[in-house]
């Protein structure tokens, strides 16, 4: 395909589709980028988020965000730092350090540095028939009025848990622009 064409190639296959490339390969929509090379994958837009059932990885302005639903886990064999740009660090090796110019246990009173934990608000959609049968398995895609968007499969009730609350637009089904084509 020739540069700053702009065609819609749509693969249809079975149960498996294989590309096999000797070099590498881009996939660049926007200020968005997947770029498959033999030793390694990159990801890269202004917000990249990774969903698994209960389980999200959101990086956007700057912030990494973790959230398990039962627990998050960070499993090395050599260690583990936290480190802030202001000094403060956790080490856990065989023993664990926390340094700072001051570490105050368990007294979140005489704290005086503010830490803002921005807590998750979590809204769960479910596709069902007019019967009121749940549509497993089906894609969505809902768009929240600051523009953000999120896309999935409904789990095998139906069901999916979005980051967010208030307005939004769901659409569930095929997400192709006919415009596009």
């Amino acid at each position: 395909m020739e540069r700053g064409c702009s065609r819609r190639i749509t693969y249809s296959f079975g149960r498996q589709t294989q590309h096999q490339l000797s070099r590498e390969n881009v996939l660049r929509v926007g200020d968005s980028f997947i770029r498959l090379a033999p030793d390694c994958i990159d990801i890269g837009s202004p917000k990249v988020t990774v969903t698994g059932k209960n389980s999200r990885i959101r990086l956007d302005d700057g912030k990494c965000k973790v959230f398990g639903k039962t627990s998050v886990q960070i499993v090395s064999q050599q260690g583990i730092a936290l480190r802030s740009g202001q000094g403060a660090s956790l080490g856990l090796a065989s023993q664990a350090k926390l340094d700072g110019s001051q570490v105050l246990l368990n007294s979140p009173t005489q704290a005086t540095d503010s830490i803002q934990v921005d807590t998750l608000t979590e809204t769960t959609i479910t596709l069902q028939d007019q019967d009121g049968h749940a549509l497993p398995h089906q894609r969505y895609r809902v768009t929240f009025p600051d523009g953000s968007v999120q896309m999935g499969t409904t789990d095998e009730n139906g069901e999916a848990v979005v980051d967010g609350e208030g307005d939004a637009e769901i659409e569930f089904g095929d997400h192709t622009d006919p415009e596009q084509e």
